[in-house]
């Protein structure tokens, strides 16, 4: 949701370039992290926000070194207000907190003072009870989305996957019945390879019985008439060829290739 909505809630800004806050330490931050991390879009910066300091910096540890991020950590130790001075700073903020109440009123928002520039903020709230007030979306220059944005974001790729699922399936048939086609084709390699032999012997012995009628012809000339009967057989060839590769249940391919192999006696 955060990636997808970022460039349109922060004037264009992707979220790997967003300056990150996330508030809590438990469970659902280290499933945030690890997605996040997954798709390199931490942020350009990234905080922790934690009641306890050491809980938070274990798990920044974690993943700065399993995944080669930068981390910091700040504890509240209780004060309400840290949430707020860290807010000011950043672009995204994810809360995941077992706060009971608020961390973020709509009222204590409008009052930030925000980075010039860099007004516009996205809240995600994933934690349940919720840690933002809902009137915080309302607030000008924020952005705010919670458990339920994230279901019908949900709803809307599953819908989507299903659509993308149903032309996958839709171009596997195609493949496997061009497959099987070529498959069947194949028992008619061999009779397409002596057509074209027999073709091409007939042709170089037809030029060589004019051998002497051709003796006055310049070297250029001989490479035209050779060029020629070339053409002139291939072009014969095409329709037999063309009727053996085309598609076509077994029994019919096998009706062209013994109605073939009578004709030219191949």
């Amino acid at each position: 949701l955060a990636a997808e909505r970022a460039p349109r809630d922060l004037a264009g800004l992707d979220l790997a370039d967003a300056r990150v806050l996330i508030v809590g330490a438990g469970k659902m931050t280290r499933l945030l992290l690890t997605h996040m991390a997954s798709h390199g879009a931490v942020g350009r910066t990234c905080t922790i926000l934690n009641r306890s300091f050491q809980r938070a910096r274990d798990m920044a540890d974690e993943y700065e070194e399993g995944y080669d991020v930068e981390i910091d950590v700040v504890a509240s130790d209780g004060d309400d207000a840290v949430a707020y001075e860290l807010a000011q700073k950043a672009d995204v903020i994810f809360t995941a907190s077992s706060a009971v109440d608020y961390i973020f009123e709509a009222e204590k928002l409008k009052a930030l003072k925000r980075t010039a520039g860099r007004e516009k903020l996205m809240l995600v709230d994933i934690a349940v009870p919720r840690n933002v007030d809902p009137a915080c979306d309302g607030v000008d220059q924020v952005s705010a989305y919670d458990v339920d944005s994230l279901k019908a974001v949900v709803e809307r790729n599953t819908a989507k996957r299903r659509r993308e699922i149903v032309e996958a399936e839709k171009l596997l048939e195609e493949e496997r019945a061009a497959f099987r086609s070529w498959i069947a084709s194949l028992g008619a390699v061999p009779a397409i390879t002596r057509l074209q032999s027999k073709a091409e012997a007939l042709r170089q012995s037809e030029m060589k019985r004019a051998d002497a009628k051709l003796a006055s012809l310049s070297p250029r000339e001989i490479d035209a008439v050779e060029r020629l009967s070339r053409g002139i057989v291939s072009k014969l060839l095409h329709g037999p060829m063309a009727s053996l590769r085309s598609e076509g249940t077994q029994e019919e391919k096998k009706s062209t290739l013994s109605a073939l192999k009578n004709m030219f006696g191949v």
